[in-house]
């Protein structure tokens, strides 16, 4: 593997997430990983899928104090604290799970264990309201959450970011790679400058254009798991 690729690849994508990170408050994880996926169907090595999580997950947390300040979480507060507690309350929950079955699980035992997880969700929200898919993304459309909610839910929930911390444990215990140093440079400055630029993109997206941004992520999800299953994870 050339550092320069996974540089290449990487930092692009961290630019690109944060873009649409700083216009909508989500995004970064799925973009990140389209790129990857993207150089990995081009024949370029950015190396193993754990990278480029843990990338997101670093990056995302260094992020989230600009974030919180942006999207004037102050303002907000009183209107999304009690729907980011529940988002904070059970992503924490599930996220040392989660880490455990990125680590300890054979590819087909995750595979299986992801269709578990989605399929559940995927019922319950497609019965619900006729659109499964990433829960979190679901909820907002169901619920028809203002664009500056969705924005400042995400930002706190980036700033306790339960992900991080069981990414954490397992690198300290040798579970996953360490980050290389001049990826995290390059990754959180490609992130700064894209969480800035998606800033100024977001007060041209009216409500409507920010709904249909939310369902291509929607989409983009969906077709990064099919992409999962057919193999491309190493």
């Amino acid at each position: 593997m050339a550092l320069w690729e996974q540089l290449a690849v990487l930092g692009a994508g961290s630019f690109i997430g944060s873009v649409c990170k700083g216009a909508t408050g989500v995004g970064s994880a799925v973009l990140l990983v389209a790129c990857w996926v993207i150089a990995k169907l081009a024949g370029i090595d950015a190396g193993p899928l754990q990278v480029a999580v843990l990338l997101d997950a670093v990056t995302g947390l260094i992020m989230s104090l600009p974030l919180l300040y942006l999207v004037d979480v102050r303002q907000h507060f009183r209107s999304c604290y009690k729907l980011a507690a529940v988002v904070l309350l059970f992503s924490a929950l599930g996220a040392p799970a989660g880490g455990w079955a990125l680590v300890a699980l054979p590819q087909s035992q995750l595979q299986l264990c992801l269709a578990v997880v989605f399929a559940t969700f995927s019922g319950v929200m497609g019965t619900l309201a006729g659109m499964p898919g990433p829960p979190l993304i679901v909820m907002f459309q169901i619920l028809h959450v203002e664009k500056q909610v969705v924005r400042t839910v995400n930002a706190l929930s980036a700033t306790f970011n339960p992900r991080f911390l069981a990414y954490l444990v397992l690198a300290l215990g040798g579970s996953l790679p360490a980050l290389p140093l001049p990826l995290l440079g390059v990754g959180t400055v490609a992130a700064a400058l894209g969480l800035g630029l998606g800033q100024l993109l977001q007060a041209r997206l009216d409500q409507a254009s920010f709904s249909r941004l939310l369902l291509w992520l929607l989409g983009l999800s969906t077709a990064l798991l099919y992409a999962s299953a057919f193999g491309l994870h190493q």
